[in-house]
């Protein structure tokens, strides 16, 4: 007789285990990056223990590969500076290697896991949101955050709204929307939940996040022509959405270019101008990861463009760059940079490839994440495709259907297509 399958099931363990992951991409800094990075690798380790599941041939390439890779880089580009960024990189990219490995690859069960963990940060910031109504929020001048009891945070932005703009716990409302985001990816293509869609939507809103915005207005844009493919009575209803969520992307964006929020704007032109001048300068091997290099240079290059862009001189020597994707090729260099996105673009957890890297690079080009653990995963997915041609997105025979079914869905038809 054929082998009955289990029906996948979310643990909370592995829950537990990705939401740290997920602190560690950019939650408030009450707890050491140090501190989260070694609680993930512990908790992996004793998921590896418990369930005696891991693809040891892949952890052992992919972990020798990368301390060759970046020994190499770094006695080629920062001999004698300080290899703390190195070492903390690295970690990182092991801890993305170890959770491949432990999922095997990745399979449906992994999809289960990361969309409960997503739905826990959707409920915090949706509370989050209505709390700040509620009661007043006080400022740490140490967390330069205001919170509420320290388990909820906002960034001010009183110069567009009455209210706080939502952070989580993170340490910027950006980096919130991108995890929000992800779960509005997921609810609409993969499981379909229209009302997990819609909370995603208004927690997004309460970031007053442009960049938010702009992802939202473009995966309800792309879920919306999909729907309109078979008229439904729901149609104009789904229409009069996406065109009021373009909207407010559109005021956002204009707001962010041309009204009271231009700064923001100007920061991060600035960025691009100063990235740009470093690759040109520095095109195979980057400048290495030394914060402090990175800092000189970037000082250096500044000057040349401070006044086009209304950068103050404390602002210049303080500054690091808010572009991930930047960031990556002025520290190690367009090839490594091309080559993330080529294994972005391969990873097998989820359907539509080429959406989901392009909402990966525009969350990577807002803010300085795409070096961390969590986002290291879709680098890590695709170098385990590539290495043994792992093409489909399940290799355990658990299908869309299946998790849709264990979510209480339906019609999960579209969770298959790329």
């Amino acid at each position: 007789m054929p082998k009955v399958m289990d029906e996948p099931k979310v643990t909370w363990f592995n829950i537990l285990l990705l939401l740290v992951m997920i602190f560690n991409a950019g939650g408030v800094r009450i707890v050491d990056n140090y501190v989260l990075t070694l609680a993930t690798l512990f908790l992996l380790a004793i998921q590896i223990i418990v369930k005696e599941t891991f693809h040891l041939r892949y952890a052992l390439i992919a972990s020798v590969t990368v301390i060759l890779f970046l020994a190499a880089h770094y006695f080629l580009t920062s001999r004698g500076l300080p290899i703390k960024h190195y070492i903390i990189y690295f970690s990182y990219l092991l801890t993305a290697i170890a959770i491949v490995a432990a999922y095997k690859g990745g399979n449906g069960i992994f999809q289960l896991d990361i969309y409960a963990a997503l739905k826990f940060i959707l409920a915090h910031a949706l509370l989050g949101a209505v709390l700040q109504l509620i009661m007043e929020p006080s400022f740490d001048l140490n967390l330069d955050r205001a919170h509420i009891l320290y388990v909820f945070y906002y960034d001010q932005a009183k110069d567009i709204s009455f209210m706080f703009r939502n952070a989580g716990f993170f340490w910027e409302p950006g980096v919130l929307q991108i995890f929000l985001n992800i779960l509005l990816y997921m609810s609409l293509f993969i499981y379909r939940q229209k009302v997990i869609a819609a909370l995603c939507c208004m927690a997004i809103i309460s970031t007053i996040s442009t960049a938010g915005y702009l992802v939202m207005a473009m995966l309800v844009f792309f879920w919306v022509v999909q729907q309109l493919r078979s008229f439904t009575l729901a149609a104009p209803t789904y229409l009069i959405v996406m065109l009021l969520i373009i909207a407010l992307s559109g005021f956002s964006l204009m707001n962010k270019l041309y009204g009271e929020r231009h700064k923001s704007a100007d920061v991060r032109q600035f960025d691009m101008v100063v990235g740009f001048s470093v690759i040109k300068d520095h095109p195979i091997l980057g400048i290495g990861m030394s914060s402090e290099r990175l800092l000189d240079i970037y000082h250096e290059i500044g000057k040349e463009h401070q006044k086009d862009f209304s950068i103050t001189e404390h602002e210049l020597e303080n500054k690091g760059t808010t572009n991930g994707i930047l960031y990556l090729a002025t520290a190690l260099g367009l090839p490594w940079l091309l080559l993330w996105i080529f294994l972005a673009l391969r990873q097998n957890i989820f359907p539509h490839r080429w959406l989901v890297l392009l909402m990966l690079l525009m969350f990577c080009s807002s803010e300085p994440i795409i070096q961390t653990a969590f986002f290291s995963l879709f680098w890590a997915f695709g170098l385990y495709a590539v290495m043994f041609r792992k093409d489909s997105q399940h290799d355990d025979g658990i299908s869309n259907e299946r998790l849709c079914k264990n979510e209480n869905q339906g019609d999960c038809s579209l969770g298959n297509s790329r």
